[in-house]
């Protein structure tokens, strides 16, 4: 069991400053990483639980259960490690962000044919 003050004093290093929200991000990275790890599938996962808010986070759509919420939670923790893993993501999301969208429209040209 660990003591209020040192969770505190943890989650202030990430900047999180409610100890309550900091658990409930470690909850949805240890959910995400199980079920990557047993093999579950994500492509429409969504959390049992919400997604605390903190005004550093902006969810799409006010959606804290998707997986989209849950990545931008994994991208915040990082980059409260590292900046330069931070970057890095954010750069991946956006290059594959792109990626989708011009495969979805070139998957809905061929379709509306």
């Amino acid at each position: 069991m660990i003591s209020n003050e040192i969770k505190e004093r943890i989650s202030k290093l990430y900047e999180v400053k409610d100890v309550v929200k900091f658990i409930n991000f470690m909850e949805t990275i240890v959910l995400i990483r199980n079920t990557c790890a047993h093999s579950g599938v994500l492509f429409d996962f969504k959390t049992p639980k919400g997604i605390s808010a903190i005004p550093a986070i902006t969810f799409e759509n006010r959606d804290r259960h998707s997986l989209a919420s849950c990545i931008k939670v994994i991208s915040y923790m990082l980059g409260q490690i590292s900046n330069n893993r931070k970057d890095e993501n954010e750069q991946s999301y956006r290059r594959d962000s792109f990626v989708n969208i011009k495969k979805n429209q070139v998957i809905n040209k061929n379709h509306t044919k």
